[in-house]
């Protein structure tokens, strides 16, 4: 689902009336940055194959790669797989494992 159809939805079933731009600030407001799993991550993808797995929506998605440093660990590998995971009727899990072991190029 786009996020300006989860934004309609939520208004329909809500009963409210909030600008889109206005909703996602506000659904977004939820992260905060916990730096010592982002240090963690630094380190371990140094020396290990990572990747970034979201189990969110496309607004928080979005959110996500812009608010949070993580640019510098191969942005390819930070993806949203749940709708991956959702057509091919697979785990996000297995999909993770299939990624790592076989990355592209």
């Amino acid at each position: 689902m786009s996020g300006a159809a989860f934004h309609r939805e939520c208004q329909r079933r809500a009963g409210l009336r909030i600008p889109y731009k206005d909703f996602r600030r506000a659904f977004c407001d939820i992260f905060t940055p916990m730096r010592a799993n982002l240090n963690l991550l630094r380190r371990l993808s140094a020396h290990h194959p990572t990747a970034l797995l979201s189990n969110t929506n496309p607004i928080h998605w979005r959110h996500i790669r812009r608010a949070y440093p993580l640019s510098d660990l191969e942005p390819d590998r930070g993806r949203s797989i749940r709708s991956a995971a959702s057509l091919l009727r697979l785990t996000a899990e297995r999909i993770a494992v299939d990624w790592l072991s076989h990355p592209p190029g």
